[in-house]
């Protein structure tokens, strides 16, 4: 070996070689009016239960398809807070940072301060959250769904109590990471 072939081996190695390992930041554009779920309760007027019915992307000539949202028609099922919402659509971005998934055949609780007919879900945005299987037609949730036993008492005027983790409700309506090194979990 040579003293040049030595010493770009030596250059190779503390460039690449030490240089820290990147991970898979997220730093997804935060809405400026994003609240916590809890938050978004406490102001809310509006809060029921949803079930999916159908989804699309949205139609955008000339835009990528990564770039467009997807647009999921809903039915109310059930109203927990206020009045039977108008609500028919909710949209949404399925990007892996910061996005959301609303599965079709599932059931999501929403909130919103007033009522509408559309809601577009802001990066990180916690107006929706899965039910999973703790709620289905017509049983409802035969009162197993510890998350609707507090938001049905929240509605008669009791607090939420200091051990309600709405977390992995939040984690059921985000697009999980598809990043295959990455070890955080769903976010």
């Amino acid at each position: 070996m040579t003293f040049h072939t030595g010493l770009c081996s030596l250059l190779l190695l503390l460039t690449f070689g030490l240089a820290p390992a990147t991970g898979n930041a997220c730093s997804a554009p935060k809405d400026h009016s994003w609240v916590s779920f809890n938050e978004e309760l406490e102001r809310s007027s509006h809060v029921f239960i949803v079930r999916v019915e159908s989804q699309a992307l949205e139609e955008n000539e000339g835009v990528s398809s990564f770039s467009r949202s997807t647009i999921a028609k809903v039915r109310v099922v059930d109203v927990l807070v206020g009045n039977r919402s108008t609500l028919e659509t909710i949209s949404y971005y399925s990007a892996w940072c910061g996005g959301h998934r609303l599965d079709v055949g599932g059931y999501y609780v929403v909130v919103l301060p007033k009522d509408k007919q559309e809601l577009s879900l802001g990066f990180e945005s916690e107006n929706v959250v899965g039910l999973g299987d703790e709620y289905t037609e017509p049983a409802g949730d035969n009162g197993v769904s510890t998350m609707l036993m507090y938001l049905r008492n929240f509605a008669k005027g009791h607090p939420l109590p200091a051990a309600f983790n709405v977390k992995p409700y939040v984690d059921l309506a985000r697009m999980p990471s598809q990043a295959p090194s990455f070890d955080g979990g769903r976010r």
